[in-house]
């Protein structure tokens, strides 16, 4: 057990490396010059080559790019992600003024998952084949395949344009989450609504719930 947990920490590791690396490469090779970037919004018009030049040196643009990677690998393993171009601001301070909503966010959209998959896979199981049980299925089906920035745009387009229920952007009170939340929540919730419904039409072949049957009760009592 201790083998197989060292081996797949070792392989997630070894995973999670390459993917910085490959992501370190192609912003690097993205066009553009971040050194003239930062160079004309300090100084505009202003901004010649040897003020890019001094930019590049300063940040060490110019040094080999497996030097650079290792050079923020080591800075990213120490809690230093280096300064945002666009506010100037240290990317630590950034990423924790964002905690607290991505944290409402993943809160928020764990409680629909829990109440959708549950309220799904029950209603199925009770329904048991019958014209709710399929068009549940059909629903988890297309939930499960949609992605989650077209339904967004649909919930948009939908609630807040046309119906005018709920505010488009921002943090307006609870309503402002609600679209956020089910965006969140459609595709785990349309998952786990079929393994709630499997899972629940397993358990109603057992023994007990067969003794349950034998006794009266009806199929939704024994279900609950």
């Amino acid at each position: 057990m201790q083998r197989m947990f060292m081996r797949r920490t070792g392989l997630a590791l070894i995973l999670m490396l390459a993917a910085t690396a490959l992501t370190f490469w192609l912003v690097t090779a993205a066009p553009g010059n971040v050194a003239a970037l930062i160079a004309e919004r300090a100084a505009g018009a202003g901004a010649d080559g040897a003020m890019i030049q001094k930019i590049a040196d300063d940040l060490g643009l110019n040094d080999p790019l497996p030097v650079r990677y290792a050079r923020w690998l080591g800075n990213a393993l120490t809690g230093d992600f280096g300064i945002s171009i666009r506010t100037g601001k240290p990317m630590a301070e950034e990423f924790a003024a964002r905690i607290p909503i991505t944290l409402a966010l993943l809160s928020g959209g764990g409680v629909v998952v829990l109440l959708l998959s549950l309220a799904m896979g029950i209603a199925g199981a009770v329904s048991n084949g019958g014209i709710v049980d399929r068009l549940l299925h059909g629903l988890a089906l297309v939930g499960a395949s949609t992605p989650n920035f077209f339904v967004a745009a649909m919930l948009v387009i939908v609630f807040s344009v046309w119906l005018g229920l709920v505010p488009t952007f921002g943090l307006a009170g609870f309503t402002s989450w609600l679209m956020p939340w089910f965006t969140i929540a459609l595709f785990p919730a349309s998952v786990l609504a079929r393994v709630v419904r499997v899972n629940l039409q397993d358990t109603m072949s057992r023994p007990f719930a067969t003794t349950g049957f034998a006794k009266g009760l009806t199929r939704r009592a024994v279900l609950f």
